[in-house]
């Protein structure tokens, strides 16, 4: 997601871009224009977010992060939900 001086922006690609593939191999990148569909992809980034259950550092240790305190937001639960309640998400 992007800001882009208030445009914001949303694209989907790979999310394995790591070195061994960035230089063998074309990683494609596409914007979403459906304005539905971008603000559906926003929620579900924001949900995930706010977990504090369930989150991992990404560091290449994939440590469980350490909350102070915990509301015991859980993305997958929370996502799982958001995703039954929309009507024709594939339209």
């Amino acid at each position: 997601m992007f800001y882009n001086n208030g445009d914001e922006q949303v694209y989907l690609g790979s999310a394995d871009w790591m070195t061994r593939n960035i230089f063998n191999r074309i990683e494609v990148c596409f914007p979403i224009i459906n304005e539905r569909l971008k603000k559906e992809i926003q929620t579900i980034i924001a949900l995930q977010l706010e977990d504090d259950t369930s989150a991992e550092l990404l560091d290449g240790n994939m440590e469980p992060i350490k909350f102070l305190s915990s509301k015991g937001l859980r993305a997958q639960d929370r996502i799982y939900n958001y995703c039954k309640q929309i009507e024709n998400p594939l339209n």
